[in-house]
């Protein structure tokens, strides 16, 4: 366990002791001192986020009091009250006399969850929230937790902030969250997702816990991806008209988080296949259109069509893969893998079970991959689009879970096939 910086000896045991238990039951927190101040930092997993106390002003009791009994999750904008095993989610500030908020103002229920009971409320926030808002400071304008923090600091000092400021904050009061009976606040996640789930089945517009997993056995680090398809920009640049829809699903995976990217650069894939027509095919009915009898409309010339036609519409991974081999550059898919070659080398695990066969080998040149690309990369690629799309991947028994962990394994795949769908889109 890392050792707990000493508080200064300027400040009395009381406060000495309190900053101490609340280091030592929050880890990752920081403390820095000055003869001026001292500031417990890195809140929520926040560098930017602090409670700041002057030296000069003594502490009040009900921070004390916050310190002595309080956890915070990085997973969550709550306050964990270890003495009354009690979550308090932050919530908002609220106008009570609106109609819309009547609901959320004065709800309270128990729920049921795996043999135990818990008493759930929103209420006004307890003394040590309002204790820590007073006492909270910011000094990034980045961050994305207990964004409500900031605003319960200042519907604390609403008759001081200037007039239009104040005003809006004198006609609304804040708003918790609470649970009681929370033992164990860091394994509450599947609890959460439930109730959550049941407050939205009961009512649409009723308010989530954000759950951010961003506690995880390990976090996959991103890899940046190659800036050049072929090592620099081109002194001259021409293209063909390409139908809309594949340009959209480009634009749209592009900007879009890493789950969903990968289904619109898969969806490109399909677009592609559903379109492309093999040689063989194209040979079969330029044959057949050829025949001096064919404007006869025989039933032999029907019934051999009508062959053709099924066989093509009922091979969408063979259709697909064709115009991958087609139109893909393998050169170019190449670079993106040799470019992250030791993640593509292994195989790809996910939170959920479920494993993506490696698509290269740690000594693997550029004619070896060669030799066989098209069928081991959408192999792989169509296991993910999968394990995604249907929960569990059709032929086992795992699922790729949506969890920010996935999301960052998933994002290693989008050069790949990103690439892919980039040359069928332009090159097919």
């Amino acid at each position: 366990m890392p050792s707990v910086p000493e508080v200064p000896p300027q400040f009395p045991d009381s406060v000495r002791e309190a900053v101490k238990s609340f280091l030592t039951r929050n880890a990752g927190l920081k403390m820095h001192s000055t003869p001026e101040i001292l500031a417990i930092t890195h809140l929520w997993g926040q560098e930017g986020l602090a409670v700041v106390q002057p030296s000069a002003s003594p502490f009040e009791p009900t921070l004390i009091d916050a310190l002595t009994h309080v956890l915070i999750h990085p997973d969550f904008d709550a306050l964990f009250h270890t003495d009354s095993n009690e979550g308090e989610f932050l919530y908002a500030i609220l106008d009570p006399k609106d109609p819309s908020n009547q609901s959320e103002i004065n709800r309270q229920f128990t729920f049921s969850f795996e043999g135990k009971q818990y008493h759930c409320r929103f209420a006004p926030p307890s003394d040590r929230l309002l204790a820590i808002a007073r006492a909270f400071q910011r000094t990034s304008e980045e961050y994305d937790v207990v964004r409500q923090l900031e605003a319960y600091k200042f519907w604390q000092e609403r008759d001081s902030l200037p007039e239009g400021m104040g005003d809006f904050f004198k006609t609304r009061e804040p708003v918790s969250f609470f649970v009681k009976g929370i033992d164990n606040a860091p394994e509450s996640h599947g609890m959460f997702r439930h109730l959550n789930r049941i407050m939205r089945y009961f009512d649409r517009q009723s308010p989530k816990i954000v759950i951010r997993d961003v506690v995880r056995k390990e976090k996959s680090k991103n890899h940046e991806p190659l800036r050049f398809v072929t090592g620099s920009f081109p002194g001259a640049l021409s293209a063909r008209l390409i139908d809309d829809i594949p340009l959209m699903l480009l634009d749209a995976a592009e900007n879009a988080p890493p789950r969903l990217a990968f289904m619109y650069y898969y969806q490109t894939l399909e677009y592609a296949g559903h379109y492309f027509v093999e040689d063989k095919v194209r040979s079969k009915i330029r044959r057949l259109l050829r025949d001096p009898s064919a404007m006869e409309s025989s039933d032999e010339h029907i019934a051999e069509l009508h062959e053709i036609v099924v066989q093509h519409s009922q091979q969408d991974d063979t259709k697909i893969k064709g115009a991958i081999e087609e139109c893909v550059d393998y050169r170019r898919v190449w670079r993106e893998v040799a470019h992250d070659k030791e993640f593509f080398s292994s195989d790809a695990s996910f939170e959920g079970g479920f494993r993506a066969k490696a698509i290269a080998s740690k000594d693997m040149t550029e004619s070896a991959f060669a030799t066989n690309w098209v069928q081991s990369v959408y192999q792989s690629l169509t296991s993910i689009r999968n394990a995604i799309a249907h929960a569990r991947e059709r032929r086992q028994s795992h699922c790729i879970l949506p969890t920010s962990a996935n999301s960052d394994v998933i994002q290693r795949f989008l050069p790949v096939i990103g690439r892919i769908a980039e040359e069928v889109t332009i090159r097919g």
